[in-house]
């Protein structure tokens, strides 16, 4: 996927290039990843940032991860 920017807020990301907000708030509060964070963190209305570099290498293992799981279970039945 390619993004119009290398460094976006969610808004941008939700509204632009339609992500889900519970998706991205996930990302975002996830502390394993290092793709999302705040502008200014001492502020609690600051924007939040995605790296969109981090954001599409956490998406693509993501979608494998998803596609094995479901190879799996169709194996399985």
């Amino acid at each position: 996927m390619e993004y119009p920017k290398p460094v976006m807020r969610l808004s941008e990301l939700r509204d632009e290039m339609g992500f889900p907000m519970t998706y991205l708030m996930n990302i975002y509060r996830d502390p394993t990843l290092s793709c999302a964070w705040k502008m200014d963190p001492t502020k609690q209305k600051s924007p939040i940032l995605f790296d969109t570099a981090k954001l599409e290498q956490h998406r693509a293992k993501q979608m494998e991860i998803e596609k094995k799981s479901r190879r799996r279970a169709y194996g399985v039945v």
